[in-house]
C-alpha cells in the first residue's frame, strides 16, 4: 500500500475520531465521507503512536478542525484554545503588558496545571520554547491557516511524549498534502472604532510525481493594534484612587506636604482625584502583536520502502508593552551602593523658599519627595521575537504492517527587549544640586559635572531639563534583554503488528529520542549591577541532556462476541536518562471494553513526569521587593517565654535591640517596606510526578448518525511539584528550628553595632527563595461532550442541515499545597492571582449551533463561564468588599454568517462576517486591591472580554 495513500486517509479518519469521540467534533459531511473510505485503512490518534484500523481511543481527545477555526474568525490560534472548557489562562496579549520580557505572548495552560507542564507538538513533534528558560511553547509562531487540526489530550502523556505532558497535549496539525491556492483576507474593529486588526495569509500546493510527493508553502501576516485602557469606561481612571506619585512632585517636610496644582502653582493640600496621576492613561488593556510568518512543507515516497519529509517554519513577532512613567521617591537614588539618599539637601537651591524656611521651622535637614520620571524617560517595552524550526526525516514501511520513522528536530527562538531607562547613581547625582557662579544650580559632585552631570529639578510640572534627563538616563542608553532557546531532537520510531489474535492484531510501537535543550537570558551590564531604576537581574545560562526510549502495546482480548463487541487492552513505558536528574520512569496502563456497538467504556491510569527546566535549575539570583513578611521573632522581651523566643534572643541584633527598648520589633516604614530578596534556581531539583485516572463512556448509536455523547472522569494528583519556598515559611522553619535548618542561609539580619541602612538591629533585610520538589497540586472534575448533526433537509428548496456541539467541565477540585505542613490553597471557585493555579470554575460551557442552507451558513457561539470569587471566604474577609469579590457568571455570544460559492473543478470563493460579543457584555469591576486584578485594567481582562462588541469581515479563495 502506497504511503502517500495511508496519509491521505489518515487525516479523513482522524476526523471522523474527532466527530464521534471529541468534544469539539468536525461537520458531519466530512464524517460521511470519511465513513466511506476509511475502512480497512490505519491511522494514529494523538496520545498513541500506533497505527491502528479503528477510531477509538483510550483517552478523552478534543478536536479542533479547520471548518472550527474558520467559524470563529481567529486570527490568532491561541484565541480559539483559551476558549475551550479544560484550558486555563496562560501568558496572553491581556496580562503581559506588565511583563518585563515576552509582551504579547501566548501559552496554553490545560487543567490550570500550568503552561510548563503542557506539551506542545506539531505534527505529533516537539515545538522549542517560547520562553527563556522556560519550556512554554508560544502559540503566536503556529501558522492560522495551515493548521489541518488541533488535537488536545489531557492528563499524563509522558510515557508516550515524555516530560511536560503532564496536563496532556496540544498536537497542532499542518495540511501537508494541500493542492491549488488559497488566500484569506480579513480586517476588523470593536464598535467603539479601535482595536484594529489585520490579517491575509496565502497557501499554494501541489502534488507531483504522479501523487509520490506534495510541497506545499505558505505566508501570513497579522497585525492585533492593542488597546488602551484609556480606551474603556472601566479602566480609563485609576481605581479606587489616583497614584500619589505624579508628575509635578510631592515634598514633605516635619509640618506639611506640599504638591503643585494644575497651574503650577505650589499648595499644600492634596486631593487624589485632581492631583494624583493617572496611571491608565499611559496603559494597554492589551499590547498590540504584529506577525509574519512563512512555512514549507514537503514529502516525496521514492517508494513503499522510503519517503522523505521535511518541515520548516519561521516567524517574526513585534509588540509592545505600555506602562506610565516611573514613580520614584528620594530612596531610589543610593548615595552608596544599597545606602538610599536621605533627601534634598537645605542648600538644594531648587527649595523654593516657603519649603524651605518650613524645614528650617521644623529641624530639617533633608526633604523627602515622591516625583514620577515624566519628560526623563519611557519604560515601556519593545520586544522583537524570532522563531525557527525545521525537521527533516525518512519514513516508510517494512513488509505490509510495519511502519517507521527517523527525524531531525531543530527549533530556536530568540528575543530582544529593549526600554530606556535611568541609572540610579546618576539620578543621585543629578538630585544633589547645589548652587553655582552667576546664579546658576550646578550638581554638587566634580566628578559628575566632569561626567556631564546636569541638576534635576524635582518641583513642578515640566521642571526637568533635557540636559537632566540626557545626564540620568546616560543619553538614552537602553536597558536591554536578549534570549535565546534552542531545541535539537534526533528521534526514531516503529510500530506494527506482532501477531493476530483471534480478536485482532497486538499492535506495538518503539522508539529512542536524544534531545538537547539549551536557553541563555542575557541582561545588560547595568540592570545586572542593579543601578537601573529597576531590580538587579542575573544572567541564565544553561543545558541538559535526555535520552529517551519507549515501547507502547494494544492487546485485543475479544471482538465480536455477546456482550463484547470489543475488549482490548494497552499500556506504554518511557525510559529517560537526563543529564540533571538522572534516570525517571512514566507509564501508563488502559482498557477500552464496548459491549455493544453503541455503548463503549474507557480508562486509563497512568504516571506521568516532568523533570525541572533551565529556568528552575539554572536561574540567576535577580532581585525582588516581597511584601507581607512576618517575623516570629518580633515581639519577643527579654522574659517572653514562646517556644522560639530563645533562639531570637540569641541573635545579636535582637539582643541589643532588647537591651535597649525592652522589646524586639520593626519599623513599618524603614524596615518593613524596604526588605529584599534574590530568587534564583536550584540545581538540586528532581523530576515532578503526576499519577493521572481517567474514565469514561462513550455513546455513539450507529442507528443515529452523527451523533455522539462522552463523559469523562479525570484525576490528576502531582507530587514533588516544582514551587518558590514561601519567605514567610523560610523565616519560620528557621526560626522553628533554633537555627538549623538549611533554609537559614536564605536569611540575613541586620548586624548589631552600627547600621548601614539605617535599620533596626536583629530586622530581616533580605530574605531568598529557591525552588523546591515541595508542592502537591491536585484537580478532580468531569469533561461532557454532546455532539448531533442533523440529516439534510429542505429549507427554501435548498438543502440544509443543523448541527449542534457542547464541550461541558464540571471542575470538582483544584488545590495546591506548596509545602508540606502549610495549608492547603483552595483554587476552586475563585479567580486566578498571585500564587494561584487558575481560574477555578466550577461550570465552563461551549455551545455551538451551526445552520446552513445552501451556500449560506450562519454559525452560533455561547461561552459560559459560573459565577466564583475573587477571593474564596466570606465576603467580609475577602480583600474586596461585598460588591466585588463575588462575581455572577457570564455568558458571552459569538457568531458568524459565512457565504461560499464553489463548483467541480475545486474553485471556491466565501465571504464571511462575525460579531463577537455580541451584547456587548462589560467585564466585572475588580480593583487594585483584588487577587485576580491585572494592572491596568480594573478586571480580570485575561478571563472576562474587556474589548466589548467587536465585528470582523472577510474573503476567502481557493483555486
Amino acid at each position: 500500500m502506497n504511503i502517500s495513500n495511508i496519509r491521505g486517509r489518515l487525516l479523513a479518519s482522524t476526523v471522523v475520531a474527532g466527530a464521534l469521540f471529541t468534544a469539539l467534533p468536525a461537520y458531519a459531511q466530512e464524517v460521511a465521507a470519511a465513513d466511506d473510505s476509511a475502512e480497512d485503512e490505519v491511522i494514529v490518534v494523538t496520545g498513541s503512536r500506533i497505527a491502528r484500523p479503528d477510531l477509538e481511543a483510550s483517552s478523552p481527545i478534543q478536536v479542533v478542525t479547520s471548518d472550527v477555526i474558520k467559524a470563529q474568525g481567529s486570527q490568532n490560534l491561541a484565541d480559539v484554545i483559551t476558549e475551550l472548557p479544560a484550558v486555563g489562562i496562560g501568558t496572553t496579549r491581556t496580562n503581559s503588558n506588565f511583563s518585563t520580557s515576552g509582551n504579547g505572548q501566548a501559552t496554553i495552560n490545560l487543567r490550570n496545571l500550568g503552561s510548563n507542564r503542557t506539551l506542545v507538538l506539531q505534527n505529533g513533534r516537539r515545538v522549542v520554547a517560547g520562553i527563556g528558560g522556560s519550556s512554554a511553547v508560544d502559540i503566536n509562531n503556529i501558522p492560522t491557516e495551515l493548521v489541518e487540526r488541533i488535537d488536545i489530550l489531557t492528563g499524563g502523556a509522558s510515557a508516550v511524549y515524555g516530560s511536560e505532558a503532564m496536563a496532556g497535549v496540544v498536537n497542532f496539525i499542518l495540511k501537508d498534502d494541500y493542492e491549488g491556492i488559497g488566500v484569506r483576507a480579513q480586517a476588523g474593529l470593536t464598535d467603539e472604532g479601535d482595536l484594529p486588526t489585520q490579517y491575509i495569509s496565502g497557501i499554494a500546493g501541489m502534488n507531483f510525481g504522479d501523487g509520490a510527493g506534495n510541497i506545499t508553502v505558505y505566508g501570513q501576516y497579522d497585525n492585533d493594534g492593542g488597546l488602551r485602557s484609556k480606551n474603556r469606561k472601566i479602566s480609563e481612571n485609576d481605581v479606587p484612587f489616583r497614584s500619589g506619585y505624579n508628575a509635578q512632585g510631592r515634598f514633605f517636610t516635619s509640618n506639611n506636604s506640599y504638591t503643585y496644582n494644575g497651574a503650577n502653582q505650589l499648595q499644600t493640600t492634596y486631593d487624589a482625584n485632581t492631583d494624583g496621576f493617572n496611571r491608565n492613561a499611559e496603559r494597554y488593556i492589551s499590547v498590540p502583536v504584529e506577525r509574519y510568518m512563512g512555512s514549507i512543507i514537503g514529502h516525496y515516497d521514492f517508494s513503499d520502502s522510503i519517503g522523505v519529509f521535511v518541515e520548516g517554519n519561521y516567524a517574526k513577532i513585534k509588540s509592545r508593552s505600555r506602562l506610565e512613567p516611573l514613580a520614584t521617591d528620594n530612596s531610589d537614588a543610593e548615595t552608596a551602593p544599597g545606602v538610599s539618599y536621605e533627601g534634598l539637601s537645605l542648600d538644594n537651591p531648587f527649595i523654593p523658599d516657603v519649603i524651605r524656611n518650613d524645614m528650617i521651622a521644623g529641624g530639617d535637614t533633608s526633604l523627602t519627595f515622591f516625583k514620577r520620571m515624566a519628560g526623563v524617560f519611557d519604560r515601556s517595552n519593545v520586544n522583537e521575537r524570532e522563531y525557527y524550526r525545521i525537521v527533516a526525516g525518512f519514513r516508510g514501511q517494512i513488509a505490509d504492517n510495519w511502519n517507521w520513522d527517523a527525524y531531525y528536530n531543530y527549533g530556536q527562538t530568540t528575543e530582544d527587549t529593549a526600554s530606556e531607562t535611568a541609572l540610579r547613581d546618576r539620578y543621585f547625582n543629578a538630585l544633589d544640586a547645589v548652587a553655582g557662579p552667576n546664579g546658576t544650580v550646578i550638581c554638587r559632585s566634580e566628578a559628575a559635572r566632569a561626567d556631564g552631570c546636569s541638576p534635576f529639578n524635582p518641583f513642578g510640572f515640566n521642571s526637568v531639563s533635557a540636559a537632566a534627563a540626557n545626564y540620568i538616563t546616560n543619553n538614552g542608553q537602553l536597558s536591554t534583554y536578549n534570549s535565546k532557546v534552542q531545541q535539537e531532537t534526533f528521534a526514531a520510531n516503529i510500530n506494527g503488528s506482532l501477531f493476530k489474535l483471534p480478536a485482532g492484531d497486538i499492535k506495538v510501537a518503539a522508539g529512542v529520542e536524544r534531545r538537547t535543550e539549551k536557553s541563555r537570558e542575557i541582561f545588560d551590564e547595568q540592570t545586572q549591577l542593579g543601578n537601573t531604576m529597576g531590580n538587579a537581574l542575573t544572567n541564565t545560562v544553561g543545558r541538559y541532556r535526555v535520552f529517551e526510549a519507549y515501547a507502547e502495546t494494544i492487546v485485543p482480548v475479544l471482538a465480536d462476541q455477546p456482550f463484547a463487541h470489543y475488549l482490548g487492552l494497552e499500556g506504554a513505558v518511557r525510559y529517560g536518562d537526563y543529564s540533571t536528574v538522572g534516570t525517571v520512569w512514566s507509564y501508563k496502563i488502559g482498557a477500552e471494553y464496548a459491549p455493544i456497538q453503541a455503548l463503549r467504556f474507557r480508562g486509563v491510569y497512568s504516571v506521568a513526569t516532568r523533570a525541572p527546566n533551565i529556568g528552575e535549575l539554572f536561574a540567576g539570583q535577580s532581585q525582588t521587593f516581597p511584601t507581607g513578611i512576618q517575623d516570629p521573632c518580633e515581639g519577643v522581651t527579654a522574659t517572653s517565654s514562646r517556644s522560639q523566643d530563645a533562639y531570637c534572643r540569641s541573635l545579636p541584633g535582637i539582643a541589643q535591640q532588647i537591651a535597649a527598648n525592652g522589646v524586639f520589633a520593626y519599623d513599618d516604614n524603614r524596615d518593613v517596606q524596604s526588605i529584599e530578596g534574590k530568587d534564583g534556581g536550584n540545581p538540586d531539583l528532581f523530576e515532578e510526578t503526576a499519577k493521572t485516572l481517567t474514565l469514561g463512556v462513550v455513546i455513539a448509536p450507529p442507528s443515529i448518525r452523527n451523533f455522539s455523547i462522552t463523559v469523562d472522569f479525570f484525576d490528576i494528583r502531582i507530587k514533588d511539584a516544582i514551587q518558590l519556598v514561601p519567605r514567610n515559611t523560610v523565616i519560620s522553619s528557621c526560626v522553628d528550628s533554633a537555627g538549623s535548618s538549611p533554609l537559614c542561609d536564605l536569611i540575613v539580619r541586620e548586624a548589631a553595632g552600627g547600621n548601614p541602612r539605617s535599620r533596626t538591629p536583629g530586622t530581616v533585610w533580605q530574605v531568598d527563595s529557591l525552588p523546591v520538589n515541595a508542592a502537591s497540586i491536585k484537580t478532580r472534575g468531569i469533561d461532557v461532550a454532546v455532539a448531533y448533526k442533523t440529516p439534510e433537509f429542505q429549507v427554501l428548496s435548498a438543502p440544509s442541515t443543523l448541527s449542534f456541539n457542547v464541550a461541558y467541565t464540571y471542575l470538582d477540585r483544584l488545590t495546591l499545597q506548596p509545602l508540606a505542613g502549610l495549608p492547603v490553597e483552595n483554587n476552586r471557585g475563585q479567580l486566578d492571582g498571585d500564587g494561584r493555579l487558575g481560574a477555578g470554575f466550577k461550570h465552563k460551557a461551549n455551545v455551538s449551533t451551526t445552520f446552513a442552507a445552501g451556500p449560506v451558513s450562519l454559525n452560533w457561539r455561547i461561552n459560559y463561564l459560573s459565577s466564583i470569587k475573587d477571593t474564596l471566604g466570606p465576603d467580609a474577609e475577602s480583600a474586596l468588599g461585598d460588591s466585588t469579590n463575588s462575581v455572577g457568571a457570564y455568558w458571552y455570544h459569538d457568531a458568524q454568517l459565512r457565504w461560499t460559492v464553489s463548483n467541480e473543478t475545486r474553485r471556491q470563493f466565501e465571504m464571511f462576517f462575525g460579531m463577537d460579543n455580541i451584547f456587548d457584555k462589560k467585564p466585572p469591576i475588580i480593583n487594585q486591591n483584588g487577587a485576580s486584578y491585572i494592572t491596568g485594567t480594573e478586571t480580570a481582562a485575561d478571563t472576562y472580554d474587556a474589548y466589548g462588541r467587536r465585528f470582523y469581515a472577510g474573503a476567502a479563495f481557493k483555486f
